[in-house]
């Protein structure tokens, strides 16, 4: 996963590095939610921190004051808990985009998807020829001593076979 503080901070590498791997994508629109989210997530702790503020002068208040800040207490936390619930759904909106970005490019890398897109640097001298046929990687120890399909082999400190 990205880390947040590219998209933050230098957008512009994350924007070529997308390019480079051949992905379209609005980073301006992933930045406009995030700062969305955290602007929502914010606002909530001001107003939870508001609530407890509150939530303690209420014990030294007496009569109508006191029913009057119960009430401001209780709107606080009806609105505390409409933007947790805002903030949250903001969260999974943008995690789920962000999760699926690909990872950045090494500057060193060849821009494209394929090994047909990368360019041949340098080649030494020239791949050698073989006098036998290719075989698939579990050919060679099917034939050798290691190999066994049926028998369940013992190992040390592995306890019985039953």
């Amino acid at each position: 996963m990205i880390d947040i503080n590219i998209l933050r901070n230098d957008r512009d590498a994350l924007a070529e590095s997308l390019r480079r791997r051949g992905v379209e994508f609005d980073l301006e629109e992933l930045a406009s939610l995030d700062e969305e989210r955290r602007g929502a997530r914010s606002a909530a702790e001001v107003l939870r921190a508001e609530q407890k503020t509150a939530g303690k002068s209420i014990a030294s208040l007496q009569g109508a004051d006191k029913q009057s800040a119960i009430e401001s207490a209780a709107k606080l936390s009806e609105d505390y808990k409409g933007l947790i619930v805002l903030a949250d759904d903001l969260d999974e909106r943008f995690n789920a985009i962000w999760i699926r970005l690909p990872n950045m490019t090494d500057p060193m890398a060849a821009d494209g998807l394929h090994e047909d897109d990368a360019a041949e640097i340098k080649r030494v001298g020239s791949p050698p020829p073989f006098e036998f046929d290719e075989k698939d990687h579990v050919e060679p120890v099917r034939h050798s001593a290691c190999w066994t399909s049926s028998v369940p082999r013992r190992s040390p400190g592995q306890g019985s076979v039953s």
